[in-house]
């Protein structure tokens, strides 16, 4: 799951930044990409503290039991 948001994250840098480029504006897409770029990272960093905690918590038979009855 975690990997199609990523990819997904690419595919959007890679389509404005494209889009940006093709009508000539350069600046404005170098710093669309460096917001972008970071924005994936940040988000790379949240999904890599947050992953142990959700694997963690699937591992304890009354917590994945109680979420399996929900």
């Amino acid at each position: 799951m975690f990997n199609i948001v990523f990819l997904a994250l690419g595919d959007s840098v890679a389509i404005v930044v494209g889009q940006l480029l093709g009508a000539g504006r350069m600046e404005e897409a170098r710093d669309a990409d460096n917001k972008m770029i970071a924005f994936a990272v940040m988000n790379c960093i949240v999904a890599a503290c947050r992953g142990p905690a959700v694997y963690s918590a699937c591992a304890i038979p009354e917590i994945s039991g109680a979420i399996a009855m929900e």
